[in-house]
C-alpha cells in the first residue's frame, strides 16, 4: 500500500492527459505549471513506467499511460460521485430514517410530523416499525433505529428527549354501556367496570401506568379481555365487553359507537416523548424540528 499513488498525483496527471499540456493542466487545477510537472513526475517514479512522452513542443500519452488514464478517470468520478453522495446524506438530503411509534403515536403525531419532514427531506425515506416502550428503548441502544416516539419519562445520558405531549386519561366504552350515562367519571368507577387492556407483552409500560392510577386509589384492576392491539381492544369494547383508559387526544378522535368520559379524580398523565442517541444525525435533527414544530402548534 506505501507505492500506491495518492490522489492528487492521479489528479495532476488525468488533467495532462485530457489537455495534453502541462500549461492548461495548471490553469485547471489552479496550481503552478511546476508543480503539475513534479507530481506527475513523482507519480511515474512511484510506479515505475512513463506515463507520457514529453518534448519541448508536445506532450502525449505512452500505452501505458492510455491504460492507466482510461481505469483511473473512471476511479476518479466514482470517488467524486461517492464524496457527493456521502454529503448529501450527511447534509439530511437523502438516507433512510428508521422510526419506532407506539400506538398512541400512530393516531395523529406521527403523521403529522411525517407531513411536515417529508416535505422538507423528500429524498429521505422514513422507515417505520411498530415497537412498544421498552423495545423501542432496547432498539435505540442497539442502534437499530434513529429515533424512538415511546411513552415518558426517558432519561439516559447517551440519548436526548423531547416531551411532545402529556395528557390526561379518558375512558372509552359502547355508547350503550351503563356508564355512558355519566358525564364525567371517578377511579372508582373504572375500578368497579370490567377493564380491556392490551396485553403484557405489547403494552407492559401502559399497563403499569393504569394500575398505579387504580393502585393510588386502592383499588385492583379487573380485567375482562386483554388483546395485542388498539383495533382488538376498541373492538371489545365496542361489543360492550369492557372499557378501556386512552389519553385524551384519542378521546378527541372516538370512534363511532364509542363516547369517551373524562376520569375527574385520576391523577393521572401520559407523557409522549421522542428519544434519539446523541449526537443527532441531520435526518433526525430535521425530524424533530417538525415534532417542534407540532409541539407549538398544540
Amino acid at each position: 500500500m506505501r507505492n500506491l499513488p495518492d490522489l492528487d498525483q492521479i489528479a495532476s496527471f488525468l488533467a495532462v492527459a485530457e489537455e495534453l499540456s502541462f500549461r492548461r493542466a495548471a490553469e485547471r487545477l489552479g496550481l503552478d505549471q511546476s508543480a503539475v510537472s513534479r507530481r506527475v513526475k513523482d507519480l511515474e517514479n512511484r510506479l515505475g513506467f512513463q506515463l507520457l512522452f514529453r518534448t519541448t513542443h508536445s506532450v502525449r500519452l505512452t500505452d501505458a499511460g492510455r491504460t492507466f488514464y482510461d481505469a483511473n478517470s473512471q476511479l476518479m468520478g466514482q470517488i467524486s460521485g461517492s464524496v457527493d453522495a456521502a454529503r448529501r446524506i450527511a447534509q439530511g438530503r437523502e438516507g433512510v430514517l428508521r422510526l419506532a411509534y407506539m400506538t398512541f403515536a400512530a393516531m395523529d403525531l406521527l403523521p403529522r410530523a411525517l407531513a411536515i419532514y417529508r416535505g422538507t427531506n423528500p429524498d429521505v425515506s422514513p422507515v417505520l416499525a411498530y415497537q412498544h416502550t421498552q423495545l423501542q428503548k432496547m432498539s435505540l441502544a442497539r442502534g437499530e433505529i434513529d429515533l424512538g416516539l415511546m411513552l415518558g419519562p426517558f432519561s439516559h445520558s447517551d440519548f436526548q428527549t423531547l416531551e411532545i405531549s402529556r395528557e390526561g386519561a379518558e375512558a372509552l366504552m359502547a355508547e350503550a354501556d351503563p356508564l355512558a350515562v355519566k358525564d364525567v367519571l371517578t377511579v372508582t368507577d373504572i375500578a368497579n367496570a370490567p377493564l380491556v387492556i392490551g396485553n403484557d407483552q405489547q403494552w407492559d409500560y401502559y399497563r403499569r401506568l393504569v394500575e398505579e392510577m387504580l393502585a393510588t386509589h386502592g383499588h385492583r384492576p379487573t380485567y375482562a379481555f386483554e388483546a395485542p392491539s388498539l383495533t382488538g381492544i376498541l373492538g371489545l369494547v365496542r361489543a360492550g365487553l369492557g372499557i378501556t383508559i386512552v389519553p385524551r387526544v384519542m378521546g378527541q378522535m372516538c370512534p363511532k359507537g364509542l363516547v369517551a368520559r373524562p376520569i375527574a379524580d385520576a391523577g393521572f398523565e401520559i407523557q409522549m416523548v421522542a428519544a434519539w442517541r446523541r449526537p443527532a444525525s441531520r435526518q433526525v435533527a430535521d425530524f424533530v424540528k417538525a415534532l417542534r414544530k407540532i409541539t407549538k402548534a398544540g
